[in-house]
């Protein structure tokens, strides 16, 4: 009888301790499966800036879009060590480039599509503060922008401190 009410409880492993373990799993995958899409599921490169970096001058670099890609994209033959020692040259540095729009998600982040290969888009830009122009722009528009590299990643690149040029 004791046994019974033992089973009733869910307290066998073929019970509610199977089922919350499976439970258990499946939430973890699902948080990891948020927490990567969330992130853009980018493996970002950035590292913390400094003070001092903030207060320097800011750099820019005439590299255009094509070039860059050459060197960060997926078809680029760059090894990750390669990248890595060549993303030292460019991070933090202002580019300008112009592509097609293809998502304004809010007045401070606008995403495009730089590679005409890309399916959907390769290249984010956020802003410091609400950008107005924003509400103008539609999908397919070619604009050109500037921003500041923050990261690269197998799903494109991140800059900030965006503007419209």
């Amino acid at each position: 009888m004791a046994e019974e009410k033992g089973k009733k409880k869910g307290l066998s492993t073929g019970g509610w301790v199977g089922i919350g373990c499976g439970g258990c799993l499946g939430l973890v995958i699902l948080i990891i499966i948020i927490v990567s899409v969330a992130s853009g599921g980018k493996k970002s490169t950035s590292t913390p800036s400094s003070n001092t970096a903030t207060k320097q001058e800011e750099q820019k670099s005439d590299i255009s879009f094509s070039e860059f890609d050459d060197q960060f994209g997926s078809s680029s033959s760059n090894t990750d060590i390669q990248k890595k020692e060549q993303w030292k040259d460019f991070q933090g540095k202002r580019v300008s480039w112009k592509c097609e729009v293809t998502e304004v998600s809010s007045k401070t982040k606008i995403s495009f599509k730089c590679n005409s290969n890309t399916f959907t888009s390769d290249t984010r830009l956020s802003f410091d503060k609400d950008e107005p122009k924003l509400m103008d722009i539609k999908k397919g528009d070619n604009i050109s922008f500037s921003g500041v590299l923050k990261s690269y990643g197998l799903f494109g690149y991140e800059l900030n401190k965006g503007k419209l040029e």
